[in-house]
């Protein structure tokens, strides 16, 4: 799987406390990423691949399409606690178009006697 986007840290005990803390740039990132890919085929979305140095080991963030809604709302806390109120706003639009687009799948699928 290709990463568009690498991190490095010193150790793993960094990368722990970020990703348990709400991380302001890694929350970012997973939610940019999952906007960019509100409509893709793909089932696997790769987010980024962080690097521990002194255990020379390498973690892959990545996300399952079906796991979108549920991101963004864990995320939306985050940003909130940041006050990056704009990206809430995108955040609440991503979900209401997941939202929009499960509820019009459903439709779709009882209408085909699926």
């Amino acid at each position: 799987m290709k990463f568009k986007h690498h991190l490095v840290y010193d150790n793993s005990e960094n990368i722990g406390y970020m990703l348990e803390g709400g991380d302001y740039n890694l929350s970012c990132l997973v939610v940019d990423t999952t906007l960019e890919n509100l409509q893709t085929k793909k089932k696997v979305i790769p987010i980024v691949s962080i690097y521990a140095q002194e255990e020379d080991m390498v973690w892959d963030l990545t996300l399952d399409r079906e796991d979108m809604e549920e991101t963004l709302s864990k995320n939306l806390e985050i940003m909130e606690k940041f006050e990056d109120y704009e990206r809430c706003q995108e955040i609440v639009n991503g979900i209401k178009f997941i939202q929009s687009k499960n509820k019009n799948g459903n439709k779709t699928k009882n209408k085909t006697g699926s």
